[in-house]
Parts: structure tokens; C-alpha cells; sequence
């Protein structure tokens, strides 16, 4: 890969949340595409599994354990040491459960928004000349309306305490850019998928119910519409855009579009399993998720004049995702 951290200049950088799904996918990827790397992994200890994330699959491997190294800790609290001579510091650090944020609200206020705010502080006080890269979502938009695709520059209209947090510290970020001279890129990437997702996102879920022979759980009325990005092309596509200088808001997109009963008769056809009507089971979202958007749908602007497209396709992707969870299933039990 040629790149410009790839020159043979030693580059530190801080990948914050790498126990979660996308940070550890991030890690493996940028360890093992720039050999010049020092990651430093920051994330707070939850349980042996999400450990796994990165031990499962051999991290610390001869060939990059001299250039991993894992500090346990929270986003609020002290990160200023860890961040000293950093070259870029990558935020994954967020409470991402759009259900969960409904009856918690404090806790993800904590992570999402005094999490980077906490994060550009240290970077503020210590190191100005680090890159802030805050790791978004296409919520932020809210729900799409007609056929034209959110923009960078679309209005942001959050319907969920998740996404309204999200819109908070992606906000300031851009601000602590433009008030203290931070270079701050922040992305915005459609729904992912992949290995080592957690088991209550809805493509494990879909996974562990059809494997179980049980109905699928399919919020009402099921016509909601999804993009589908494979995380590894996620990865792709953020270093795509480091490489590349951008800066501000880049939307990362290209995954397939599904309505979620779609999704799930793809699921269920893959796995073999009859995908008749009885196989569904319609979950009333008027307690769980009152304002539950019907389509996101963005345009990502950048990355296209870029040339950059995703390398995995949906189908290919799926295939390899369900093989990899039906040998390890332990990653479906919620």
C-alpha cells in the first residue's frame, strides 16, 4: 500500500474503543497494512470476550506485538500521557445501541459527548498538531426523505438520544478545529457489518434466531430501509481519507441498500433455512423505538472524487460473515 504515513517514518497513533467492533477491526487492519505503525489501543476492560476482539485472531503475533500496546481507561478520565507525541488519534469510543440510549441517556452523554470533548482537551493542551479523527454515523441526518442523499453539508436532524449525542461531539470536534487550529476529519459511514459484531445488532441476532430454527425478530412494519458496508472496507475507507488530507465532514458510503425483511430472508436463505412469512415475527416499535427511522441515505461526496469504492460485496460478504459465526458461536449468545 503506498501512503503517506507509509514512507518509512515511524507514526504513532491512538485508536480509542479498539475493543468494540469497528475499533478492533480497525487495529488488525492498520497493523497489518503499515508496518510502520505504533498503535496504542485505549479502552475500558468489559469482559474477556470483547478482548477477544484482538487476541482471538492473534495480535500480538511476532510480527506486530512490538507495535500494539493495549492501556485500559475511560474517555473522561486522564488521557493526556497516552496522547503525548501522537500523530493521529482515532475516536471509536462511543455507546452505540440506539435502544439502550432510550433509559440510559447519562451514560452515553459520558462517552459520545465528554468522551472527544475530554479527548480534543488533551490534544488541545499537549499536542495541537495531532489529527483528531471523530468516528460518526449517517443518524446523525435522521430519517431520509425522497431519493436525494444526505450531503456533508445536510442539515443534521438526530430523532434518537444516541444520534442526538453523536451530532454533539462530532460538532465539537469542528469546533475545536476551527476555535483552536486542531485538524480534525470527521466521518459518517452507513450501517456496518462483519465479524466479532456485537450479538444484539440485528444481523447477529437474525443470525443466532435462524440458526436456533426461531422466528426472526423484525421491527414493524419491516420496510425500513438500510446500507450495508462491510467493516473492512470501513477501514479502508477512513484511511483512504487520512491519506488523502481530507478534513471537516467526509460521509464514508457504497454499501448495499436492504429493507429489514429483506435482510432477513437473505439471512435465512443463506443459512438454508425456509424463509416463509411464519419465519418473521413483527415487533411493535411504539415502546422500544417510538421514532424509529424509516431510511438513512447519504452521499459520500469526498470519497467519490477519491475513487474509492468498497471491495466486498454484499452477498460475498454475508457468506463470509454467517460461515465465520457459525464457527464461533459463542459471539451470537447476547
Amino acid at each position: 500500500m503506498e501512503s503517506n504515513y507509509n514512507n518509512g517514518r515511524d507514526v504513532k497513533i491512538v485508536v480509542t474503543g479498539c475493543l468494540g467492533f469497528i475499533g478492533s477491526h480497525f487495529v488488525k487492519y492498520t497493523l497489518e497494512n503499515y508496518p510502520n505503525m505504533f498503535v496504542v489501543g485505549f479502552d475500558r476492560y468489559t469482559n474477556e470476550q470483547s478482548v477477544e476482539r484482538l487476541e482471538k485472531e492473534g495480535l500480538w503475533k511476532e510480527s506486530t506485538k512490538n507495535r500494539f500496546r493495549m492501556v485500559y481507561g475511560d474517555l473522561t478520565g486522564d488521557v493526556k500521557e497516552m496522547l503525548a507525541d501522537t500523530d493521529i488519534v482515532f475516536n471509536f469510543g462511543a455507546k452505540t445501541h440506539v435502544d439502550h440510549s432510550k433509559y440510559s441517556p447519562e451514560s452515553f452523554i459520558q462517552s459520545n459527548v465528554l468522551g472527544p470533548f475530554n479527548l480534543l482537551e488533551a490534544v488541545r493542551s499537549h499536542n495541537q498538531n495531532t489529527l483528531f479523527v471523530e468516528i460518526s454515523t449517517d443518524e446523525v441526518y435522521g430519517q431520509a426523505e425522497g431519493e436525494v442523499p444526505f450531503s456533508e453539508y445536510a442539515m443534521l436532524k438526530p430523532t434518537n438520544i444516541y444520534s442526538a449525542t453523536k451530532c454533539a461531539g462530532d460538532l465539537i470536534a469542528l469546533a475545536y478545529g476551527k476555535t483552536y487550529g486542531i485538524e480534525v476529519l470527521v466521518t459518517r459511514c452507513e450501517n456496518n457489518y462483519g465479524e466479532f459484531q456485537h450479538p444484539q445488532k440485528v444481523l447477529p441476532v437474525y443470525i443466532r434466531h435462524a440458526l436456533e430454527g426461531k422466528q426472526l425478530p423484525v421491527y414493524a412494519p419491516g420496510t425500513q430501509k438500510r446500507k450495508w458496508l462491510y467493516v473492512g472496507d470501513h477501514c479502508d475507507a477512513i484511511w483512504t481519507l487520512v491519506e488523502a488530507g481530507a478534513r471537516g465532514v467526509c460521509n464514508i458510503a457504497g454499501g448495499e441498500e436492504l429493507e429489514n425483511l429483506e435482510l432477513a430472508s437473505k439471512v435465512m436463505r443463506l443459512l438454508e433455512t425456509p424463509h416463509a412469512k411464519d419465519r418473521v415475527e413483527m415487533i411493535d416499535t411504539a415502546t422500544i423505538r417510538p421514532f424509529h427511522d424509516k431510511r438513512y441515505n447519504i452521499k459520500a461526496t469526498v470519497l467519490e472524487a477519491l475513487h474509492w469504492k468498497p471491495k466486498m460485496d454484499l452477498n460475498d460478504g454475508l457468506c463470509q460473515t454467517i460461515k465465520w459465526y457459525k464457527k464461533n458461536r459463542r459471539w451470537l449468545i447476547p
